[in-house]
């Protein structure tokens, strides 16, 4: 049995808790007292001393008995986080509370904020109560209120781009905010919802290490060792072996999370839409349920809410626009089909009932969000790619909203589609960057069961970080196209030959992240070739190009150049996304014909989640 444990050395002064994911190979049912003081070493590091007294771990708030606790079992599975000498983070219970607001939309999309009660300050500024990483909100923008009796509403602080609730303008003064109402706060979209608990579905340990999830579209045929993981005894994260020891990233103090919403389909069906956590505010690595992510907001109680009339929370209900209701719930259509960050936050963690609802059959199968869009009557659409469609996704933009919103796309395949319908390959081994820099920008995806080899591919984790592993890899990707219908002399065929076997593929999907130049001749040309054929085996290549973002001095049709100069499999994609705009908040999505760009495309807002969101 492997599994992995994140261990946390106690803090010193103000220094952050030193983390350290471990990698444990030990037989199911052996006691935590066998590795205790492995796991107390790897952390503290060479120069660490723990002095001649015992070790103690604590499982939150709960010590462990070393003797009594076993490993594979609860809380000891894989992912759980444990702190070395004195007690973690009182995780907080996932209590009912009045209200919820989850941030849909934007450049820092993703979070879930619990608001029990009093005033909240949201802004861009670190001392707001919901800071937002996004350069066009103010640094105090607004104020969101709960009065004694669960009534919520927003008045703006004076900020310089405004606030508006479902498409109307919110001055100082403070009007109603309703559950499902929209709050539009530069590019960012926040959206006011129940406090109600959000169903999850049931788990069980596995007696290797894991938990085993049921009711799933997928968990049936996930049943044979791919079933999602979740590791802390109270709270889930997906979980698989990681590469431990190794240290944790540093934690940031920021809160920056990303939601996504992508291209050219309609909305179609409905379904339970979910909820979605953050992260805890001092940025300490933790994994748990939503007591443990979501922000739990309390305002000062005794701040009075301006006047505006008789209505007990000194709110006024805001007009809204001819032909708009309230009454209409904001896109719920539309993010039944495509969840938005938090919900897919949400969905992972719970487990959610969405958890993997969709298999090879699924009509949305492989259609990722990538922004949203305003449309004449529906603020917020969602805009949507669908890589069977499109073969293969490219994405060109500045690092960080690039990086923000390839882990927005990466993150909805693996909460929405199980491993036993899609496997998840990265090859990452662009020597512009550091592959220290490589390993921490992807090391979340470790903790998905989607990269664990399953047909006989030699390694661990389907990750690539170095040239040798990446040739592996893509041969592994070749060799499984040059068995399929259309024999070894695929690469030759023409995009009308391929589309019909893509057609006619049903499942199971790679999906395979290119993350800038692969580095040598053969490797481009592979990946080149996949990305154009890929599809008649099903396998998808998500392709990222550092670019400056495209502006009117830059146009779209230089940024796509420029794109296909940093990595030539993006000219083979038959979908691409350009990152626009002064500070590449907004997105451009276009399909491509001949390697070139075709039409004008789909202006969107650009939704990205943090690193600290994905892991």
């Amino acid at each position: 049995m492997q599994i992995r444990l994140t261990v946390l050395a106690p803090r010193s002064g103000q220094t952050p808790a030193r983390a350290c994911d471990v990698l444990v190979t030990a037989p199911p049912g052996t006691a935590l007292a066998t590795v205790a003081s492995n796991l107390a070493a790897a952390v503290s590091g060479p120069d660490g001393s723990l002095g001649s007294g015992a070790v103690v771990l604590f499982a939150g708030r709960e010590r462990l008995d070393a003797q009594r606790c076993a490993l594979g079992e609860p809380p000891l599975v894989d992912g759980a986080v444990l702190s070395l000498q004195v007690p973690g983070e009182d995780e907080a219970a996932d209590d009912a509370v009045p209200a919820q607001l989850h941030v849909v939309a934007g450049p820092d999309a993703g979070g879930v904020h619990l608001l029990h009660g009093g005033r909240i300050r949201i802004g861009r500024s670190a001392d707001a109560d919901v800071p937002l990483d996004d350069p066009d909100v103010s640094r105090l923008h607004c104020t969101v209120t709960v009065s004694a009796d669960g009534l919520v509403s927003v008045a703006d602080l004076g900020s310089t781009n405004g606030t508006l609730l479902d498409g109307t303008e919110v001055r100082d003064r403070p009007v109603r905010l309703k559950p499902g109402a929209l709050l539009r706060l530069g590019e960012s979209t926040l959206r006011l919802t129940s406090g109600a608990r959000t169903p999850t579905l049931t788990t069980a340990p596995d007696g290797e290490g894991h938990l085993r999830v049921s009711g799933t579209a997928g968990a049936a045929a996930a049943d044979g060792g791919s079933a999602e993981e979740y590791g802390s005894g109270h709270g889930y994260a997906p979980a698989a072996a990681g590469p431990g020891p190794a240290p944790h990233e540093e934690p940031d103090d920021r809160h920056t999370y990303g939601s996504g919403e992508g291209g050219w389909a309609d909305t179609r069906r409905q379904s339970p839409s979910e909820r979605s956590p953050r992260l805890p505010d001092d940025g300490t690595p933790r994994r748990g349920g939503i007591g443990a992510w979501a922000r739990r907001l309390a305002g000062n109680k005794g701040e009075p809410v301006h006047e505006a009339t008789p209505d007990e929370t000194g709110a006024a209900e805001l007009p809204f626009p001819a032909g708009a209701s309230p009454a209409t719930p904001w896109g719920s259509a539309a993010e039944s089909v495509w969840p938005d960050p938090a919900a897919v936050l949400l969905t992972a963690l719970g487990p959610g009932p969405r958890l993997w609802e969709r298999d090879i059959a699924h009509p949305e199968a492989l259609v990722v969000r990538l922004g949203t869009t305003d449309r004449a009557e529906l603020p917020a659409v969602p805009v949507t790619v669908g890589l069977r469609e499109a073969g293969s996704l490219g994405l060109a933009g500045p690092r960080t909203r690039l990086a923000g919103l390839a882990r927005s796309a990466v993150a909805q395949l693996a909460a929405l589609h199980s491993p036993a319908d899609l496997e998840i390959v990265l090859i990452s081994t662009d020597r512009a960057r550091s592959a220290d820099e490589r390993r921490r920008e992807w090391a979340w995806l470790g903790w998905l069961p989607h990269l664990r080899p399953m047909h006989g591919q030699d390694c661990r984790l389907l990750l690539a970080y170095d040239r040798e592993q990446a040739v592996a890899r893509t041969t592994e990707l070749v060799r499984r196209l040059d068995d399929g219908p259309l024999g070894p002399g695929w690469a030759s065929l023409d995009r009308g030959t391929v589309a019909e076997a893509a057609g006619q593929y049903a499942g199971p999907y790679t999906v395979v992240i290119i993350d800038g130049d692969p580095g040598s001749a053969v490797l481009r040309e592979n990946t080149a070739r996949l990305a154009a054929a890929g599809a008649a085996a099903g396998i998808h290549l998500i392709c990222l190009a550092e670019t400056p973002a495209a502006t009117p001095t830059s146009p779209v049709a230089a940024t796509y150049e420029a794109a296909c100069h940093a990595s030539i499999a993006f000219r083979e994609c038959g979908a691409v996304a350009m990152l626009s705009g002064d500070v590449a908040t907004a997105l451009r999505l276009l399909r491509t014909a001949d390697g070139r760009a075709a039409g004008r495309g789909t202006v969107a807002a650009v939704d990205a989640v943090s690193a600290h969101w994905a892991e």
